[in-house]
């Protein structure tokens, strides 16, 4: 099935990023191979005319000039861990697999992603032109509405949910609102700037999940895990600092360096029995606390009450 223009453009990212270097011949004979476009061949003006295109979308790719003069990607921490593009690719690479199983789509099941992506045109138009946005945002517990308004920095995608991030004027510091709590969002004419101190790539690095807690410490966090619970935190990390300090037959240590938040805590409780905290202390009596309060839940004589 021929891909659009965007999905040729982002074949080619990806190929080059993948490759490390590669020349335009070998990237030819790739793009005949896999039929990127129903076995149509990948001239060089449209080669060219894709490289352009990826300059635009921020993929700087260069030739050697000498040599082989074969394609590298100048900047592939765009298409490293937790960017919107490697993600993009991804999306890409299950919809190519996708469009051919439609004869099987009731043997296929996917999660839904709750409300919100009907905000998510108006607030990246917004971060496009660098406007303000004002919204209703509903606080889960206090079930309190309230107005903000919101210099909208980034967009990041946590937990099967779209947060934004921004400089809250009411506030006057950054904070984050899921956008499945949002109501009646709209731009504004109020044109803002972000600080050159603000790193979108760089801003959730010692978080897990989307709480940005700058009085928290980050720390370091050692887990002890059964063999078969490594396998799934080997292979889906929690966090990009993880290591695997010890292996052994009967268990796993893991290291991570990040702030602890409710997120995490309750992460490391969803793990039940397979799953111990080593250190540090603290984080050990927080799960102690929330366990014991569980147990109190289950407890016969609270049963009865």
């Amino acid at each position: 099935m021929a891909r659009n223009s965007t999905e040729k453009m982002m074949w080619i990212v990806n190929t080059i990023y993948e490759a490390g270097c590669i020349s335009l011949k070998q990237i030819q004979k790739k793009w005949i191979d896999e039929r990127v476009a129903d076995g149509n061949p990948l001239p060089r003006r449209s080669f060219t005319n894709y490289l352009v295109k990826a300059g635009e979308e921020g993929f700087w790719i260069e030739n050697e000039n000498s040599g082989e003069y074969r394609y590298f990607l100048r900047n592939p921490q765009a298409l490293e861990r937790g960017g919107m593009p490697r993600w993009y690719l991804n999306i890409l690479s299950v919809k190519q697999t996708l469009s051919t199983s439609f004869q099987i789509y009731d043997r296929i099941q996917v999660e839904d992603v709750p409300s919100g992506q009907e905000h998510l045109e108006d607030v990246i138009k917004a971060m496009k032109e660098f406007h303000a946005i004002t919204f209703d945002h509903t606080h889960y517990g206090r079930e309190e509405v309230k107005e903000h308004t919101l210099h909208p920095y980034m967009l990041k995608f946590w937990g099967q949910r779209w947060y934004v991030v921004g400089l809250d004027l009411g506030y006057n510091k950054m904070r984050t609102y899921s956008l499945d709590r949002i109501a009646y969002l709209h731009e504004t004419d109020e044109v803002f700037t972000i600080p050159e101190t603000f790193c979108a790539a760089t801003y959730f690095n010692n978080e897990f999940g989307v709480f940005h807690d700058l009085s928290h410490p980050v720390e370091k966090i050692r887990i002890w895990a059964t063999p078969v619970q490594a396998c799934y935190i080997r292979g889906l990390p929690l966090h990009w600092t993880q290591e695997e300090i010890e292996r052994t037959n009967e268990y796993s240590i893991f290291e991570l360096r990040l702030r602890v938040e409710i997120d995490f805590i309750q992460k490391i409780l969803s793990y039940g029995k397979d799953v111990e905290v080593l250190e540090p202390q603290s984080l050990r009596d927080k799960l102690k606390e929330h366990a014991k309060a569980m147990l109190e839940f289950y407890d016969p004589e609270s049963l009865a009450k």
